[in-house]
């Protein structure tokens, strides 16, 4: 009980930020130097508490913006003084200086490029203000194209002459000579087979040498999941260049766990059990199973990395599957095949799907579908992180043809696309995601199946709303899904501290029972959550209030998107 009033005791002594105002600024905007600061004026959700050493980081940093801008030599000096209840004010006084502008950017060394085109790759331009930072990445994008035609060995450094605020940049290049790849050597790997594991590897003998595949070369090793650690070196500095790839393999016998939760399924576990390097080919074997309180499924997989000589993959499996629907049960018996040129995952699928128990109106107690399909899928991941997300965009788009192979008359295309951008604004992320889905029937006795429609509604959907429940439902309100569908949403993320984020949101979206449908009905939610990131991914509650005055508590283990 001590130790519980001693750390309330020292939480309330701590000295809080009140306020930070700025004094003698006249070219920056104020709101771009509180943007670098750790330090923040009270906020609805936050407080900032005060600590001199954060203070001078955040000095540092604002410092740091006026360089970029062109003042190379700004005095910022700064005071603060504390109340007797604990608040600090805090007052930062700016001499900006004179500012420095670029008078010429020149190159030398250069004979591949011209003057011309390296101009326009660089980021310092002429007549703009001079930012020294700016020079470590304009390094980069010269050693890139440079890298990209084979000059590996490229260098460059700059030398400037700043007088009367004018700044003279010149780009010394020493371009070097083309490399090419000599010889490809492996150690450290001996159960492998040589000529796949070199197909693998992706970097032919008498091919240019560029970072890109070398990057790419380890990317591929990386994804056979057979290594614990990958180098490459190179052996000597020759125009033709001998690689040597140092391997350390790891146990093929892999066992993978995961958790989830959400409001319709509740508690699933996820179990993997995977044999890699299969008959010492790089082929892979593996037994899949989900377990939860509304499902039960099972799958066994191959795959094969290698398709032809080429690095395209191919896998084949057998899964059968029972679950717990809304208004039904179902179970799927089937066998898959597919082939995967990357981004685009190319699919068929031959299936048995069984209807239990079914309590919708309009449809049997009991059916049975045997269903072939046919689906192209294209999927581009650009977030800079798949767990904890602060910039890019994610893009997904699946493209089935049901019963089309044979003719039969229950024939549809249904296609999905899904689109996430994310954008980093401070310490915070603004994430967005625009879904569209229509299913086309190729006649107007088709009658798309219950578990082929869209559905909106839940922790990953329509907020607001129950699992699967915004839209057309029944007489008896179980829900029918729809054969159209749009979402969009928009989630600012906001750290809070430790490994705790808070969250605002929106959605809005629509949802129609026939694809030619006049009706258009406009359904959304708002509300606020919190996220504890974990090794699992993050933990989400959310609150969320729909459009018609309902609200409602949300668990989920995961984003949103």
């Amino acid at each position: 009980m001590i130790g519980f009033f001693t750390v309330i005791l020292l939480f309330s002594s701590s000295e809080i930020v009140r306020s930070i105002d700025f004094s003698g600024l006249l070219n920056l905007k104020e709101k771009e130097l509180r943007s670098v600061m750790l330090l923040k004026s009270p906020g609805i959700f936050s407080k900032s508490k005060f600590d001199e050493r954060i203070l001078e980081g955040d000095v540092d940093a604002i410092r740091a913006v006026f360089v970029k801008n062109g003042y190379l030599s700004p005095n910022i000096t700064y005071k603060h003084k504390a109340d007797s209840s604990g608040l600090v004010d805090i007052d930062i006084f700016i001499e900006e200086g004179e500012r420095t502008f670029v008078k010429s950017v020149e190159f030398s060394g250069n004979t591949f490029f011209n003057e011309k085109y390296l101009g326009e790759v660089i980021k310092t331009k002429k007549e703009e203000p001079f930012d020294p930072f700016l020079l470590e990445k304009d390094y980069s994008e010269l050693i890139y194209i440079y890298d990209q035609n084979g000059y590996h060995d490229i260098t460059v450094t700059s030398k400037i002459d700043v007088l009367e605020e004018r700044a003279n940049i010149v780009y010394n290049i020493k371009e070097g000579n083309k490399i090419f790849v000599s010889n490809v050597y492996i150690e450290g790997e001996r159960t492998i087979r040589q000529d796949r594991l070199k197909i693998a590897i992706g970097l032919k003998e008498g091919s240019i040498l560029t970072n890109d595949k070398l990057y790419d070369s380890k990317k591929r090793l990386n994804e056979l999941d057979l290594f614990s650690r990958i180098r490459i070196v190179e052996t000597d500095s020759s125009i033709y260049r001998n690689l040597l790839y140092k391997l350390e393999p790891k146990e093929p016998l892999a066992l993978r766990l995961r958790v989830g939760y959400s409001a319709l399924d509740r508690t699933k576990l996820t179990f993997m059990i995977s044999r890699k390097n299969f008959l010492n080919s790089l082929r892979s074997i593996g037994l899949l199973g989900r377990i939860g309180l509304r499902e039960l499924g099972l799958e066994v997989n191959y795959r094969d990395p290698i398709t032809f000589g080429r690095w395209v993959s191919n896998s084949w499996g057998v899964k059968f599957g029972y679950k717990r629907e809304i208004g039904y049960d179902i179970g799927r018996f089937g066998a898959y095949t597919m082939l995967v040129p990357r981004p685009f995952y190319l699919r068929y699928d031959l299936e048995r799907v069984s209807l239990y128990n079914v309590e919708i109106s309009d449809l049997e107690e009991e059916s049975l579908d045997w269903l072939q399909r046919i689906s192209i899928s294209l999927m581009i991941d650009r977030r800079d992180d798949p767990v904890r997300v602060r910039e890019g965009y994610s893009i997904f788009n699946s493209m089935e043809f049901q019963d089309i192979v044979f003719g039969a008359s229950g024939s549809f295309l249904k296609n999905d696309f899904r689109f996430s951008k994310f954008v980093g604004i401070g310490n915070s992320t603004v994430a967005f995601r625009t879904n569209v889905g229509i299913i086309l029937p190729f006649n107007k006795e088709t009658s798309i199946p219950i578990y082929n429609r869209f559905f909106l509604g839940g922790g990953a959907t329509l907020r607001g709303y129950a699992e699967n429940r915004a839209g057309p439902e029944d007489e008896n309100e179980n829900p029918l899904g729809g054969e159209r569908y749009s979402l969009a949403s928009c989630e600012l993320r906001i750290p809070l501290f430790s490994s705790f984020y808070g969250a605002i949101f929106t959605d809005i979206g629509s949802i129609s029972e026939d694809f030619d449908s006049d009706q258009f009905n406009i359904l959304g939610s708002a509300g606020a959550g919190v996220r504890f990131y974990t090794p699992i991914g993050p933990l989400r509650l959310d609150y969320a209030r729909n459009f018609e005055g309902r609200a409602m508590w949300l668990f989920a283990i995961g984003e949103a998107f």
